[in-house]
């Protein structure tokens, strides 16, 4: 099963680095996810910097659709 991949500024990013998903009844692993490095890190904070000027404009009926469908990524 192939890891899920990061979501840096508007792209998917895979890596080698990758951790298991732990299913916490049974402790069987239900998946993987992939792991930032520090400059990957440091380029999501920039992001995320960057974007709030505008994410501060929203209003929050939208802020609030936005966050319930970011499971769907």
């Amino acid at each position: 099963m192939p890891a899920h991949p990061l979501y840096i500024n508007g792209e998917w990013i895979t890596t080698h680095n990758v951790a298991p998903v732990i299913n916490p009844f049974d402790l069987s692993v239900v998946g993987e996810y992939c792991l930032a490095d520090a400059p990957m890190i440091d380029r999501a904070y920039e992001s995320a910097v960057r974007a709030r000027p505008m994410c501060r404009k929203l209003p929050l009926h939208q802020i609030r659709r936005i966050l319930n469908n970011a499971h769907r990524f």
